[in-house]
Parts: C-alpha cells; sequence; structure tokens
C-alpha cells in the first residue's frame, strides 16, 4: 500500500524517484513500522498512513526545488527522524544534524541511519538548545527545519541560534504565517529573523512558516528550555504545527 501512496504523490508532483531512493525510503516506513511494535515512535500505526504522513508530510514543501542541495542542515526535535531522514533520501548532496533528546527515540533515529547507509546524516541525542550553545555548531548551517517540536515562538529561538546570517528556517505548519502572533514575530526580529515568502526560496507550498535570518543572534540566547517555555506560556503564544 505504501508503493501505491508514493507513486501517487510523486505522479503529481512530477517527481521522477529512481529505484535507490523508493528502496530507502519504502525502508524507512518499514523500520518505523516495525519499531512501532515495541515502542511508540509515532501514533501512526499502518505503513500507508506513515508514508503519507511523515514521509510525502516531510518532503512536500521540498520537491522541484533545489534549496537544500549541498547545504547543511538541522532537524530540531526530529522524534521517528522527520524531517530529517525523508529529506536526507530525497534531495542530492545534502547533510543534515538530526538533534533528538529522547534516548530511545535518538537510538532508533541512528538505527536508520546505519541500516540504510544515510551517510549524510548525523543524529545527536541532546537537549537542542545545548547543541545551538555548542560554539562549533552555533550560528553554523544554512537550513533549520522544524516538526512538532513545540510552538513557534520555542523553536524560533534555538532555530536562531543555530542558524548562520542568510539561512532559512522552515516551521512546517497547517496554517502557514497565520500561527504567527504578534508577540512570536516580535521576538524572531529580536533573534534577527524575519519573515520570508516561501517563493522567494523556490518552496511551492501554501503551508508552513519560513523566516531568514538578516543579523547575528545575540549572545544571550537560547536560554534555557524551561526558560523560554515560562515565556511561552506567560504570552499565551500559539502552538501549531504540522
Amino acid at each position: 500500500m505504501e508503493q501505491g501512496v508514493i507513486e501517487t504523490w510523486a505522479e503529481g508532483r512530477g517527481l521522477r524517484l529512481d529505484p535507490s531512493t523508493k528502496e530507502r525510503l519504502y525502508g524507512y516506513v518499514e523500520l518505523v513500522h516495525e519499531t512501532n511494535k515495541r515502542f511508540n515512535i509515532t501514533g501512526i500505526r499502518d505503513k500507508g498512513g506513515i508514508m503519507e504522513t511523515l514521509v510525502i508530510g516531510s518532503l512536500d514543501p521540498f520537491v522541484g526545488t533545489s534549496v537544500l542541495r549541498g547545504t547543511s542542515f538541522v532537524d530540531i526535535g526530529s522524534g521517528a527522524g522527520v524531517p530529517g531522514v525523508p529529506i536526507s533520501i530525497l534531495v542530492e548532496g545534502s547533510s543534515g544534524l538530526l538533534v533528538e533528546s529522547n534516548q530511545k527515540k535518538a537510538d532508533f533515529i541512528a538505527s536508520v541511519v546505519a541500516d540504510l547507509g544515510l551517510s549524510n546524516l548525523e543524529v545527536v541525542c541532546q537537549r537542542v538548545e545545548g547543541v545551538a550553545r555548542d560554539e562549533g555548531r552555533r550560528e553554523a548551517f544554512d537550513w533549520i527545519l522544524s516538526r512538532a517540536f513545540g510552538s513557534a515562538y520555542i523553536a524560533t529561538e534555538v532555530a536562531a541560534s543555530l542558524l548562520r546570517v542568510n539561512g532559512c528556517f522552515y516551521l512546517y505548519s497547517k496554517e502557514g504565517d497565520r500561527a504567527l502572533d504578534t508577540e512570536t514575530l516580535s521576538h524572531a526580529k529580536d533573534l534577527g529573523l524575519s519573515l520570508l515568502l516561501p517563493e522567494k526560496a523556490g518552496l511551492v507550498v501554501t503551508s508552513g512558516i519560513l523566516l531568514r535570518k538578516f543579523k547575528p543572534t545575540p549572545q544571550a540566547f537560547p536560554r534555557r528550555f524551561a526558560t523560554i517555555k515560562r515565556d511561552s506560556r506567560r504570552l499565551n503564544v500559539r502552538s501549531d504545527h504540522a
């Protein structure tokens, strides 16, 4: 069933998947499905749903573009490996850092990387704000990707600290920039980020939030996660993701 799902989607998007790419995407779905029988890596139980929601949902914003080719990205709060694993399979020449603080999930992602031979990926089991304070990784990446990490307010603070100037932060969101409230937009500006129309970066989606970094992020950021979360709750900012 998952084969039909991906092939129908690819055909509809005018995309030709080579046999190696399809094999790896099927392999990823199988690994998620089998692991889910042992512990809860995702709430999606059937292979077709895993393919549609996790794989296609991760890839769709970047189909038909070259925005990630040859660039470095960070997948913050990678969970079951999304969006980082599907993107690394599809996008030639990209290199990714997948950050996940849950040890079981990080171990799962590492096993996927090894089983599928994804030499362009590195997995780190650490809190994202800790990674962002690492001198060698701070403001070092071309793209930051976030899917189901938390509110846009929280994700934006962490992402800004990892992103180089002129790099882009893409936040998967069903509502697009309508999900950004005034407080989050103001916070993003303080962090050195501004909204960018997706088409300006070659993206062909009607959902999701895209920001570009226009200046360095102040050294005081990112703060401790508990502090960011407390501010998020105090400001009553919206939480929306895809």
